[in-house]
Formats: C-alpha cells, sequence, structure tokens
C-alpha cells in the first residue's frame, strides 16, 4: 500500500469515528425533543374545549384496582403489580363538519402527569358500560350529539398524585398546531 493511500485510509476512518460519536452523543437529544413537539401541549382548560371540530370535557380521573363489565363480571384487562387503573370519564360531542365514517371517528387521548410522563389508553377494554372509544358500533356518534365515553389507562400507583389530565388526540399533523390538556 502506497503512502497516501494509507493516510488517506487513516483520515477516513477517524472521520467515520468522529461521526459516529457525534451522532451517538446528539441522537438521543434530536430524539426527546422530536417526542416533546409532538407531545408538545399548546393550551390547557378546565371546561370544554373544541379541537379538530370535538367538542371535549373530562368530567372525572377516577382511580381502580379492577373494573366490571356491564355484567358486574371483572373487565379483561391486565394490570401489572404496582399499578392501577385510572378511568377518564370525558363527555365527547362530534360538531358538524366533523367527517365521520361507519367507524366513528378517532378521539384517542393520552394521560399524562407533572413528571412529563405521558400513557396511552388501554383500546382493548370491551363489555363496560359505556364505550371507551368513538368507533363503538353499539354507541353510534352523531353529530351535535354528546356522548359519555370512558377512557381507560392503566399507571404506576407512584404516579397516581401527580396526574395532570387528560391530552386531546394528535391530528393528522406531524407537529399538531392545537393540543390541549383537559384537567378536571
Amino acid at each position: 500500500m502506497t503512502r497516501a493511500l494509507s493516510l488517506t485510509v487513516r483520515i477516513a476512518v477517524l472521520v467515520a469515528l468522529i461521526a459516529a460519536s457525534v451522532w451517538s452523543i446528539y441522537w438521543p437529544s434530536l430524539q426527546e425533543a422530536t417526542k416533546r413537539k409532538e407531545t408538545a401541549i399548546t393550551e390547557v382548560a378546565t371546561g370544554p374545549v373544541e379541537v379538530d371540530r370535538v367538542q371535549w370535557t373530562l368530567e372525572s380521573l377516577k382511580v381502580y384496582t379492577r373494573l366490571a363489565d356491564k355484567d358486574g363480571k371483572e373487565a379483561d384487562l391486565t394490570v401489572p403489580a404496582g399499578a392501577s387503573i385510572v378511568v377518564a370519564m370525558m363527555d365527547i360531542k362530534p360538531l358538524e363538519g366533523l367527517r365521520m365514517d361507519d367507524n366513528g371517528f378517532n378521539c384517542e387521548t393520552q394521560l399524562v402527569d407533572d413528571q412529563d410522563n405521558v400513557w396511552k389508553e388501554e383500546g382493548s377494554v370491551y363489555g363496560l358500560a359505556l364505550p371507551s372509544g368513538c368507533s363503538d358500533n353499539d354507541h353510534p356518534f352523531v353529530h351535535g350529539r354528546s356522548a359519555k365515553v370512558m377512557k381507560v389507562f392503566v399507571v404506576p400507583a407512584t404516579a397516581l398524585p401527580h396526574l395532570l389530565g387528560v391530552i386531546t388526540p394528535v391530528t393528522g399533523k406531524v407537529y399538531p398546531d392545537k393540543r390541549v390538556l383537559i384537567s378536571a
């Protein structure tokens, strides 16, 4: 190998190592910044709030150790040791102009605490007295009419004193213009 080729290879390896170390240092920070933009809260409300042609009201946040279905049997929900069930009772009203299909519309929410922890709702809780989503065939939604919805979350028991409220769903945009934290 010639001396010039050897020097070129060493410089290329050095540049690659520097790039890899810079990438490994800054990549977690970039991911965290992106996460914060995606879950950014633009407004805080305590009463009814309108977001993307849906009126949202958080009526209560209650903690349970178990949930019962409409027949009084224990609901099929996995709750690990040290966790609790939090139910957000919501009043959701689709307004005129909201596009709804046969399956209703997206009303997935997230629960947030004062330590920047965010929990997605449990999507597989069936048979409850009230719907847990906005696309339930047994409880169809109608424009201009409010409906009660139970949002079910499983969170660590240590987070219970820190809960703030529910965040409205992410819209179809990467960085939503309006995302509201609704507190009870």
